[in-house]
Parts: C-alpha cells; structure tokens; sequence
C-alpha cells in the first residue's frame, strides 16, 4: 500500500519488494538445509520451489479465473522481457557456466556474477518502472470475456 501511494509502478513492486517477500521462506529453509551440510538437497530446491509456484500458482489461477468467468486477456507489463532476458542470462551461468568452467563447484567468482546479474536487474526493473509512460501498469489492463461475447 505505501508503495502505491508512494507512486511506485505496481510492475516494479511485484519485481522486487513482493518477489522478495515471497521468496523469505524459502531463503531461510535453504538456508538451515545448507548449513546442515545438506547441499545436494538444497541445490534442486533452489529451482524446484520456485518453479513449483510459477507453474501450480499461475496455472490453478489461470484455470479458476477460466471456469468462472471465461477467458482472460491482459497486457504484459513492459519490464517482463527484461525480466526473462536476466532470468535466461542466470540460467546460462548456472546450466553452462558452472559444469563446463567451473567443474559443478561453486565459489566466491561465481557467486558474484550471479549477484551482478541480479543487480543489473534491479537497476534495469527500477527504470523501467520509474520511465514507462503506460497508464497506470500494463498488468492493470485484466478484462474477462463472457461466454455471451465469445460465441458474438
């Protein structure tokens, strides 16, 4: 709500603030499971959780949203593409990057391109966010189609 009040674009709150708030939990676990010295556990969390909530949390949505009032159409906010490029630019470094260089070992190097990457997200998610000309966000342009309008 301060964030909103405050003027700050509801694309960008989502991208860092709610990001980071739904993502505490799983910090914390990963982290007790790592000192625990549990590392081959907590690696395939890493992704799996995440991408368990991206897959059953948009989808169960998306379906409920379908069944009960018909299709839905939305805009996309115009910080997603950079979103999935440092998304993809992670994936590169921890799918190529880290067997093929580094031999499957994590360390301070790789740690801190990850963190870089991050960063320049943050930075490029911020100005996107503060310059985008859009009314309002794109993502609050979310219309349902009624089975009436579909069959018109």
């Amino acid at each position: 709500a301060i964030g909103t009040v405050a003027g700050v674009p509801e694309a960008l709150l989502g991208a860092t603030l709610l990001a980071w708030g739904a993502s505490a939990g799983d910090i914390s676990a990963l982290l007790a499971t790592t000192r625990q010295g549990k590392v081959n556990l907590a690696m395939p969390a890493v992704f799996a959780g995440p991408l368990f909530q991206l897959l059953a949390g948009t989808g169960l949505c998306l379906i409920y949203v379908n069944v009960t009032r018909g299709s839905v159409r939305f805009q996309m906010a115009s910080n997603l593409p950079v979103a999935i490029a440092f998304s993809l630019s992670d994936l590169v470094v921890l799918c190529l990057a880290v067997p093929l260089w580094r031999k499957f070992v994590f360390n301070k190097k790789i740690a801190s391109v990850l963190a870089c990457i991050f960063m320049a997200n943050i930075i490029a998610m911020s100005y996107l966010g503060f310059t985008s000309t859009e009314s309002d966000d794109a993502n609050a342009d979310i219309s349902a189609d009624t089975s009436e309008d579909a069959s018109s």
